[in-house]
């Protein structure tokens, strides 16, 4: 059975992520609106097997620049000519650009640290389809990924409509969701080495009873007159300086907890199943850290100050009187 862990990673590290929904009055690569200039519209559909839904996208190229219309507060703009990425935050009003290189090598830095993942997850293995097939037009390559037992199939051509780089962009500069992405690395390394586009993608996984499928495919390569503004960024927005490349984290001598597997049988409706559970690791004992005793400090004497006695006044003594002498 698949470990809960296990099924997060794959969710997480899926490149097939949902469109973002339309905002009212955002500009779409085919709603005119002030100057216009001819471009590439790659139309892409994601079909969700669970829920049963279909979205769709677009990316915009033209003039050496790439953008998705699944991005809209935070955006990124691909710089195909400069090779280099800007990142574009609509709510903070920042603008941060970044060489295409350097992304590449801080994704690899970040998926190359694996002391949180624990012993007992399965890594990423990649296989090469040996046969080519024809994919709107053009023969696309199959990229088969394995993680246990999900499974993902991506069909990759070179076409002449879209920038062969492209693609590797897009999966650099994606941020790294988990600390346990680093059981992907082997196909991380894969598609960050590209050259084309998945004109076809199709990824599934089986939980419990059902499975988890997700199919994403280009429909469309057309030409289009888009609104020149969709690749503007505002002059005035303050510019963030591009971050050092991300210096190798030293390797943690500490043990790694191990993941051990368990199921338990659940009942349904219809029939008995089993449902995967999640690994509880035994408690850690909790270090108790003794107290040195406190040493009671000898209570002070009092100083007694003897009060020197009083000195008494002399007596006098008073001379008795004498009689009268008698005649």
């Amino acid at each position: 059975m698949i470990n809960r862990r296990l099924v997060l990673v794959v969710l997480l590290c899926l490149s097939c992520k949902p469109p973002a929904p339309s905002k009212p009055g955002a500009a779409t690569a085919t709603a005119p609106a002030g100057p216009q200039l001819r471009a590439t519209v790659v139309t892409i559909e994601t079909k969700l097997a669970a829920p049963d839904r279909t979205l769709r996208h677009t990316i915009t190229i033209a003039n050496g620049r790439a953008r998705s219309s699944d991005e809209l507060d935070r955006w990124r703009l691909f710089d195909l000519k400069n090779d280099r990425v800007t990142f574009v935050d609509e709510l903070e009003r920042t603008v941060r650009t970044v060489d295409a290189k350097q992304l590449t090598a801080d994704r690899r830095g970040s998926l190359a640290d694996d002391d949180e993942v624990p012993d007992g997850l399965p890594r990423a293995e990649v296989l090469r389809g040996a046969t080519p097939r024809a994919v709107l037009g053009v023969n696309a390559n199959e990229l088969v990924v394995r993680l246990g037992a999900y499974e993902r199939h991506l069909w990759i051509a070179q076409h002449d409509a879209i920038p062969p780089q492209l693609f590797a962009m897009m999966q650099a500069s994606e941020p790294v969701a988990t600390p346990l992405a680093p059981v992907m690395r082997a196909a991380d390394d894969a598609l960050l080495a590209v050259r084309g586009f998945p004109l076809e993608d199709h990824a599934e996984l089986p939980y419990g009873d059902r499975k988890m499928i997700v199919d994403r495919k280009v429909v469309s390569i057309a030409q289009a007159n888009v609104p020149a503004a969709l690749f503007d960024v505002n002059p005035a927005w303050r510019q963030l300086a591009a971050p050092p490349p991300a210096a190798p984290k030293p390797r943690s001598t500490k043990p790694r907890p191990v993941v051990e597997e368990t199921t338990t049988p659940v009942a349904t409706q219809t029939t008995a199943t089993t449902a995967p559970t999640a690994t509880v690791e035994p408690a850690k004992p909790k270090t108790v850290v003794k107290k040195a005793p406190v040493k009671k400090a000898a209570p002070k004497k009092k100083t007694v100050v003897k009060k020197a006695p009083a000195k008494k006044a002399p007596v006098k003594k008073v001379a008795p009187k004498k009689k009268p002498a008698s005649a």
